[in-house]
């Protein structure tokens, strides 16, 4: 399953250069996730940590035995990363 963004501007799948992901990862550094109950809940901390790359793609397995159902906090997070 995927979950992406796309836009006129970018296409479909907005890839980060190394230089922009550098920027990218100076700027969320020491910074919460607005939903910080979802964050919490999904990654272990409130806090951003480090983008390894794009967040526009996410790729996942369904069902239970794998990641489990996309849902509104996997959603919101990839949408605070985006931004």
């Amino acid at each position: 399953m995927i979950c992406a963004f796309q836009s006129r501007e970018a296409g479909f799948r907005l890839e980060l250069t190394d230089e922009q992901l550098t920027k990218v990862k100076e700027c969320r550094a020491s910074k919460k996730y607005a939903n910080e109950k979802a964050a919490q809940s999904k990654k272990g901390t409130e806090l951003h940590q480090p983008l390894t790359e794009s967040p526009f793609v996410k790729e996942f397995e369904y069902g239970a035995n794998n990641d489990g159902n996309w849902s509104y906090t996997h959603m919101v997070l990839q949408v605070d990363d985006c931004i």
